[in-house]
């Protein structure tokens, strides 16, 4: 999987995992699991500085299928995404979209997420 996104200076970021896999719908809700990170954007899907926020092992939530792990709220609401408690990935983001790493946070103006199928 990759993710290609563009900062608030328009520079292209192209975080990397070429491990990844998104389970079925139906039992996994597409868990998660992501490996072997490279790229020049930082590793916002499993910054280990707050656990509760890693994406890796999440379910897929949405606004009407909250699979996160807040309590009383649906971090879904912002936008589809694999949270925990909310996230430190969040290009889906309705209005206020980052991508956040240890002692940096980017602002993301665009972003894509390439797939390749096996």
């Amino acid at each position: 999987m990759m993710v290609g996104k563009y900062d608030a200076g328009n520079a292209l970021m192209t975080p990397q995992w070429p491990n990844w896999i998104a389970n079925g719908m139906m039992v996994g809700k597409y868990r998660l699991t992501v490996d072997g990170y490279s790229g020049d954007a930082g590793n916002a899907l499993m910054t280990p500085q707050w656990p509760n926020w890693i994406s890796n092992g999440m379910m897929f939530t949405t606004q009407d299928s909250d699979n996160d792990l807040r309590v009383n709220d649906n971090c879904g609401r912002w936008g589809g995404w694999w949270y925990g408690q909310c996230s430190t990935s969040d290009i889906n983001k309705n209005g206020d979209a980052a991508w956040k790493t240890y002692g940096s946070t980017k602002d993301v103006q665009a972003s894509r997420m390439l797939v390749k199928l096996n």
